[in-house]
């Protein structure tokens, strides 16, 4: 594993207890991968990092995501924590306070 990656996961202090492992869902042609999934109680949790500064969560992407957790989890039975370094797309910030699903967090450095 990349050990920059790692530190990077380790200073967004999550949580402690949660490791940098990243899981790719696929179903026929279609693949997506996050940063870490795992279950708390009684719901799955999905954790997407966008490492590059210029990834807002654009519809296209959010849709994807979506997709993704219904291939494996009832989507509405899910928390999925999205981080960035910048400021998510006007499509995600529009979406997310109708959605309880859905948290939404800039971060101000990430250092990749």
């Amino acid at each position: 594993m990349n050990e920059r990656v790692q530190e990077n996961w380790a200073s967004l202090r999550i949580n402690e207890k949660i490791p940098y492992s990243p899981k790719v869902i696929r179903k026929d042609e279609f693949s997506y991968t996050f940063d870490a999934v795992f279950r708390n109680a009684d719901k799955a949790v999905f954790v997407k990092v966008f490492k590059n500064p210029h990834d807002s969560c654009k519809k296209e992407e959010l849709l994807k995501i979506i997709k993704a957790i219904n291939l494996i989890n009832d989507y509405y039975d899910s928390y999925v924590y999205l981080f960035t370094k910048r400021r998510f797309s006007d499509y995600a910030y529009k979406r997310a306070p109708k959605d309880d699903t859905i948290s939404l967090v800039e971060i101000e450095r990430l250092r990749y």
